[in-house]
């Protein structure tokens, strides 16, 4: 596996809760883990949002792509009735 260094400054409330996060009082023992966490909570973040957005183009997608005249116009009162 390659591997790439990254160096990034932060400062502030970020700098804060990175070392609250980390060391021996922290649920990570260096910034390096925490940051592997962070990417990977985003990748799984991504993959879901990819899955529900597949999900709603496959259920809605073919009464978006319907020809107006297919349209049923209904109230809420219809609805409810």
């Amino acid at each position: 596996m390659e591997y790439t260094n990254v160096n990034v400054r932060i400062g502030g409330v970020l700098r804060d809760h990175l070392q609250q996060v980390t060391g021996d009082n922290g649920a990570y023992d260096n910034a390096s883990e925490y940051i592997r966490g962070l990417i990977r909570r985003d990748r799984e973040r991504a993959a879901k949002e990819q899955q529900v957005i597949e999900w709603m183009l496959e259920t809605m997608g073919p009464a978006l792509q319907a020809d107006k005249s297919e349209y049923v116009v209904e109230t809420l009162e219809d609805s409810l009735s």
